[in-house]
């Protein structure tokens, strides 16, 4: 697939918020790229009015010429890393990604929001994947689809990480199996969703919004208490490692502890729980065979935002085996030798992420997540500047004040 950076944009006369959606980071992964042109052909054939600006983006050009997930190294996993070598071909990408979105920010947008779209290797129902802000959440939710919680505690240096870091609302939207029309609808609805609730856009005046909006809504959660999920097993696998899951493994199906799922080098590897599994691995590049989640009940989903709302973070030192790092209440060193049992819970649900572990101490980390959104000349300094991954890494580490794993 031949595509230009700038896939397309569309403003409208009334002030608004911009929306930039990010697709093809991983250059297998077509179905957005093919969404966004179609919502672009569209609008600029119809001419509706909207609030804002809406901008596509292409992401791993190379890799998505020869249709393959990338050419040197992962491109999602390089937004926050402080090395950068000319020869391979992600960092070339990742610093013309940067560089275009200097060029599309502009002193009279209002607000940023950014949608990494992707699709799976496996057949799955769509999903939502997010840093988790309150903000973040209250944009996933619009959207109505299942939400998980804690990726980035098991991949680190994602584009979704690095905007949601940065201020930015931000959400990673999974369509569906690459390459299913199915998927292209669904990525197709959840614009068309977003533009009308963000943008004001009259979606009576698009005859395929209602079919596009109606199959992306008849994903919905059945009942609050499966809309959001947490990630509880990454099973990780060697560049070196011949892994094969075994066949009619769909994602969001259920399995039992010992269950035999895939083979690793022809050796069988088993559920080390029982759980619903996640993102189950049928290609050949990708560092994550599959993973285990489990649904979050609502109530404790309503107790984390009150939580959060009043700041119960910067308090978690008085739970017992619980202690500040440095006084900052964004870092934490947690002890599960002498903690109570769901002290990890409350974490993941405040908002941390697990950065170290050392034997029995857990080092978890956060941002102030509730602290106002950068302003639009704030942001394009940010893309403007080159060294503003590496400048924001440093700045990061600074705040947290503890070693990042080797991973980070």
């Amino acid at each position: 697939m031949q595509v230009q950076r700038i896939l397309g944009t569309y403003k409208g006369k009334r002030s608004g918020p911009t929306l930039i959606f990010m697709a093809g980071i991983h250059g297998n992964e077509t179905s957005g790229i093919e969404a966004l042109q179609e919502v672009f052909s569209t609008l600029k054939s119809i001419k509706p009015e909207i609030s804002g600006a809406i901008v596509g983006i292409a992401g791993n050009r190379a890799a998505l010429s020869q249709e393959t997930r990338y050419i040197d190294e992962d491109l999602n996993r390089l937004w926050l890393t402080e090395e950068s070598n000319s020869e391979i071909i992600e960092f070339k990408e990742r610093d013309e990604i940067v560089e275009t979105l200097d060029e599309v920010l502009t002193s009279e947008t209002e607000q940023v929001l950014f949608f990494d779209l992707h699709s799976t290797s496996t057949e799955s129902p769509p999903f939502i994947m997010l840093s988790d802000t309150l903000r973040n959440r209250e944009l996933a939710q619009l959207i109505g689809v299942p939400i998980i919680l804690g990726l980035l505690e098991h991949l680190k240096g994602m584009f979704m990480e690095a905007t949601s870091r940065s201020g930015f609302p931000t959400i990673l939207f999974q369509g569906g199996r690459n390459g299913d029309e199915t998927t292209v609808t669904n990525f197709k609805g959840m614009i068309w969703k977003v533009l009308q609730s963000k943008c004001l856009l009259d979606t009576k005046l698009i005859p395929e919004c209602e079919s596009a909006i109606n199959l992306l809504n008849s994903f919905a959660p059945v009942d609050k208490e499966n809309e959001f999920f947490e990630i509880i097993y990454s099973h990780k696998i060697k560049p070196e490692t011949k892994f094969l899951m075994k066949p009619d493994y769909l994602g969001f199906g259920y399995v039992k502890k010992n269950e035999v799922l895939a083979t690793a080098d022809g050796i069988e590897v088993r559920s080390p729980s029982k759980g619903t599994l996640f993102m189950p691995l049928n290609q050949e590049q990708g560092e994550e065979g599959f993973y285990l989640i489990r649904p979050i009940a609502s109530k404790w989903i309503k107790l984390s935002k009150k939580l959060k709302r009043f700041k119960f973070h910067r308090h978690l030192d008085w739970l017992v085996g619980v202690k500040k790092i440095n006084n900052n209440p964004l870092t934490y060193k947690v002890d599960q030798q002498i903690t109570f049992l769901w002290a990890l819970e409350i974490f993941h649900l405040l908002g941390y992420i697990k950065v170290r572990e050392d034997g029995p101490i857990l080092y978890m980390a956060r941002r102030e997540d509730e602290a106002k959104p950068p302003t639009v000349d704030e942001a394009i300094q940010h893309f403007k500047n080159k060294s503003y991954l590496r400048s924001e890494l440093k700045k990061i580490k600074s705040d947290w004040k503890i070693p990042f794993s080797n991973a980070q």
